[in-house]
């Protein structure tokens, strides 16, 4: 499969939980028939899908989705509005981090060439996306992953995921600058790449343990007619012998007809062992922490002019952030 499964599922899957019609039908393509709320919001009643650019350019009216599609934003904008229970602050002491030594031993470079311009207190907004992800095959698998998504820079916060808990309140703080956030459909793709990155390694592992059961299943598929068509060809061989061309052409097609049985019992047994995914976005969180601006000169002795360098610490994962 050479197209991103994870839009597929997400984009088809979220239109029929908002009330769509939605049938596969072609390699990567999926038809929808809105109802009435939902063609307002996205602007039209009836939509052609197409997740394979090959598709879509063989597709009659295919609009192919990938990241940056307007259907993709609009329905990643609705995924995270509906589902955005909450906005928590956590709160800052105020007091200017006494970091310099952290800093210096994060840049490996001697103290003496370090020199501290100046500190300031910004507000970023992070956002913890809470996904289930569930494995369907032979038994059905559910797990909950949740992934930290930095909304000024648009990188994972793996350092947040660590944490045990993280104290907030509902009260937003005083007036301080904020740092801008990159749009929310870049985000959720970080959050959904993320997941599909992780989903995938867990869908081989469960293939690798169904291996031996499947080999066992085609093996015994295999044999029972292979029997059959043994038996076939062998009464087949008498016929021809004995010149009975009714006989002959009965176990021709008789034959034929074991080999489609075979063919169908073998799709079903790959497809019984096969592990299929399900993500759906339970909920999303945005929490606005404080980090420190730490703007400083690292001196190289050279009679030139000194380059500003910044670097930032946050006060939530006791860490120092290169954005």
């Amino acid at each position: 499969m050479n197209y991103p499964y994870h839009l597929e599922k997400f984009v088809a899957g979220y239109l029929a939980s908002q009330g769509a019609l939605v049938e596969r039908v072609g390699y990567g393509v999926h038809e929808a028939i809105l109802d009435e709320a939902l063609s307002e919001r996205l602007g039209k009643p009836y939509l052609v899908l197409a997740f394979d650019y090959d598709a879509a350019v063989e597709t009659k009216d295919a609009e192919f989705i990938s990241y940056g599609n307007a259907v993709f934003e609009r329905l990643t904008q609705m995924a995270v509005h509906d589902h955005c229970g909450a906005i928590r602050y956590v709160e800052s002491n105020g007091r200017v981090p006494a970091v310099q030594s952290k800093v210096i031993e994060h840049l490996k470079a001697p103290a003496s060439k370090f020199e501290l311009i100046d500190t300031r207190m910004y507000f970023a907004r992070c956002f913890r996306f809470n996904f289930k992800v569930a494995f369907l095959s032979e038994e059905r698998e559910e797990v909950l992953q949740y992934h930290w998504v930095d909304g000024p820079s648009g990188r994972l916060l793996q350092d947040y995921s660590s944490l045990p808990h993280i104290f907030f309140s509902d009260t937003p703080p005083g007036l301080q600058p904020q740092l801008s956030t990159k749009p929310m459909n870049e985000l959720f793709a970080v959050a959904v790449s993320a997941t599909a990155s992780s989903t995938h390694m867990r869908r081989l592992e469960l293939d690798r343990q169904h291996k031996a059961e499947r080999a066992e299943d085609l093996a015994r598929t295999q044999a029972y007619f292979g029997a059959l068509i043994e038996e076939s060809k062998v009464k087949l061989s008498r016929a021809i012998f004995n010149r009975d061309e009714k006989l002959r052409l009965e176990l021709q097609n008789k034959e034929l007809a074991i080999e489609g049985q075979k063919r169908h019992h073998i799709q079903d047994v790959l497809a019984r062992y096969e592990t299929k995914c399900e993500i759906e976005l339970l909920d999303l969180v945005c929490y606005v922490v404080p980090r420190w601006r730490i703007r400083y000169f690292l001196h190289s002795g050279a009679k030139t002019a000194e380059t500003v360098n910044v670097i930032w610490w946050d006060e939530v994962s006791k860490s120092l952030l290169s954005l």
